[in-house]
């Protein structure tokens, strides 16, 4: 009698788990019959953060999920939805064969920042403006780490003709007089100001 018990409550057991990951053991592709389209997504996610915009939705390498990558107004980050819809997972997932951080991956792929797109035409030049490689550096007059910096750029120029460092004035307001400070270095165009 226990044994019959034990059969049928470890069949019970491993039935759903049999079903759920059957299809994709056999090489089926659970997309097909599991979507999330970006609408779904941000209705699932509405209650949490209101005010979430979702920018991309895939399947991962961890079945029965989705990637959810959201823009949240000042950041974007990514979450998981299983496909059942009832679970949300925020955190890393990591490959444990490969020891990769998968998520920071993805994180710093979808967080990229196009440098083309930054506008040079004010900035300062420390070094050849015509260098082959090109460093922007926003900076804040009245930021100590940030006059430690100008320091060691100083030596990276003596040292490397090949490199130019185009500094855009970025005053943080934690610097009552660094806005009208990094005015008068973008009107003068001077470097001395720093």
């Amino acid at each position: 009698m226990h044994k019959i018990l034990f059969f049928v409550v470890i069949t019970f057991l491993l039935l759903p788990m049999s079903y759920s990951y059957g299809f994709s053991e056999k090489g089926q592709d659970c997309s097909k019959c599991h979507t999330l389209n970006k609408d779904e997504a941000s209705t699932l996610l509405k209650d949490m953060a209101p005010n979430l915009k979702v920018i991309d939705i895939k399947t991962i390498p961890v079945k029965g999920m989705w990637e959810v990558d959201i823009d949240a107004g000042d950041r974007k980050g990514l979450v998981y939805v299983d496909f059942s819809k009832k679970y949300l997972i925020s955190g890393g997932i990591i490959s444990i064969k490969d020891k990769k951080n998968l998520t920071q991956e993805r994180l710093t792929e979808i967080n990229k920042v196009d440098v083309s797109k930054i506008p040079l035409d004010d900035a300062l030049v420390m070094g050849d403006k015509d260098a082959k490689h090109r460093v922007i550096v926003f900076d804040d007059p009245d930021c100590p780490f940030c006059a430690k910096l100008h320091q060691e750029m100083k030596k990276v120029i003596e040292k490397r003709k090949d490199i130019a460092f185009y500094i855009k004035m970025f005053p943080l307001k934690i610097h009552p007089e660094a806005y009208e400070k990094s005015k008068a270095i973008v009107c003068e165009k001077s470097l001395t100001l720093l």
